[in-house]
């Protein structure tokens, strides 16, 4: 086998172990938004979502003179909402525009062009 061959056979199987990976903890973070979820429904609390300027990063926020805040804010939830924004969140990362299946579609494209 070339090099050249050894090397992109490689790569591809690096390639499918990753994307497995992913996938695998995309898994698990389901399940632990579903634990929480059901703990908090459990324990009557509440759950925090943060909302923030994906373009202002936590540094920036911190170094600032203007107050944080007006970087994002937080809402307190029952646990049912919490549950339902977190996963149109994660369903966004997978199937957004600039989610998985997209990063798997443009790399099968590329194999075929």
């Amino acid at each position: 086998m070339s090099p050249a061959l050894l090397a992109a056979v490689q790569n591809a199987q690096m390639v499918g172990k990753l994307l497995i990976s992913i996938a695998v903890r995309y898994a698990q973070l389901v399940v632990s938004l579903d634990l929480e979820a059901q703990r908090a429904g459990a324990a009557g609390e509440e759950l925090t979502v943060e909302i923030r300027d994906p373009t202002v990063t936590h540094s920036t926020a911190l170094s600032s003179d203007t107050d944080s805040e007006h970087f994002g804010f937080k809402l307190d939830l029952k646990p049912a909402e919490w549950l339902g924004i977190t996963k149109r969140v994660q369903k966004r990362e997978i199937h957004g525009e600039a989610g998985l299946l997209q990063l798997i579609g443009a790399m099968v494209s590329r194999q075929l062009s």
